[in-house]
C-alpha cells in the first residue's frame, strides 16, 4: 500500500497562454488561510524564483536574473497602481493578464507543502525550464502581493534580492532551494534593519517557519 500524500497547504496554478498572456489561480487549504495567508503570499513566489535560479543553465541565467530583478523592482515601487490589477500584473510580470480558462500552452502546478524545514513550494517532478519558472514566479509575485501594503511588497523584493545574491555564489547541486528561501527571508530582515524599517509581521512569520539548513560542503 503506497504512502498517502499530504494535501498541499496552498495550490497555485499558473497557465502561460499564447501572446504572452498568463493566469494565476490560488487554492489554499481552508485550514491554512487566513491564519498563514500573509507569510504564504510572500513565500510562494520566492520559492518559485528559487527553483528558477536553481535550474538555470549558463546560457539562460542572465535572462532569468533580469526577469526576477525586474519583478522585484516593480513590486516594490511606491507608484505601483494597486487599484488597477491588470496594470500591476503587466508592470511586475511583463505579461498580459488572462482569465483562467483551462490549461494554457504551459501549465505550472506549484504546491506549498510541509517539510522538516518549513512549508516550501514544490513543482514535483515537472521538468519546466528555468525561463518558464522565472515567468511563473513573476506572475505569481504580481498576484500574491497585489492585496498587501508597501512594506510587505518591499520585503518580497528584498527576498528576491537575497535569492539573487545567494545563487551568485551557491552551487545549486549542493544547496537545496529550501536553504535559499530561508536565507532570502533573513536577508530581507537584515536589509530592513539597515534602513531602520520595521519588519512586517508576514515576513517575521515566514522567517520563524523556515529553518536554516546546515550548509553542505562547497555551498555558501
Amino acid at each position: 500500500m503506497p504512502f498517502l500524500r499530504r494535501a498541499p497547504l496552498v495550490s497555485t496554478t499558473i497557465d502561460l497562454y499564447e501572446g504572452s498572456r498568463a493566469s494565476v489561480t490560488i487554492a489554499p487549504d481552508p485550514k491554512r488561510w487566513p491564519e498563514h495567508e500573509g507569510p504564504d503570499r510572500l513565500v510562494i513566489p520566492v520559492g518559485l524564483a528559487a527553483l528558477a535560479l536553481a535550474r538555470a543553465s549558463d546560457s539562460v541565467i542572465g535572462a532569468v536574473r533580469d526577469r526576477l530583478r525586474h519583478a522585484a523592482s516593480a513590486i516594490a515601487s511606491p507608484n505601483l497602481a494597486l487599484e488597477r490589477p491588470s496594470t500591476l500584473f503587466i508592470a511586475v510580470s511583463g505579461l498580459e493578464p488572462a482569465e483562467a480558462g483551462g490549461p494554457g500552452r504551459i501549465r505550472v502546478s506549484a504546491r506549498l507543502i510541509r517539510s522538516a524545514v518549513g512549508p516550501v513550494p514544490s513543482i514535483g517532478r515537472a521538468s519546466h525550464g528555468s525561463p518558464t519558472l522565472a515567468s511563473t514566479a513573476a506572475a505569481t509575485l504580481a498576484v500574491m502581493l497585489a492585496p498587501v501594503d508597501l512594506e510587505v511588497r518591499l520585503a518580497a523584493a528584498l527576498s528576491f534580492e537575497g535569492l539573487l545574491g545567494w545563487y551568485a555564489v551557491a552551487d545549486p547541486q549542493l544547496q537545496p532551494p529550501q536553504q535559499a528561501i530561508a536565507y532570502a527571508l533573513r536577508h530581507a530582515v537584515a536589509r530592513l534593519a539597515e534602513e531602520g524599517r520595521a519588519v512586517p509581521a508576514e515576513l517575521a512569520m515566514a522567517v520563524h517557519e523556515h529553518r536554516k539548513i546546515s550548509p553542505m560542503a562547497g555551498g555558501a
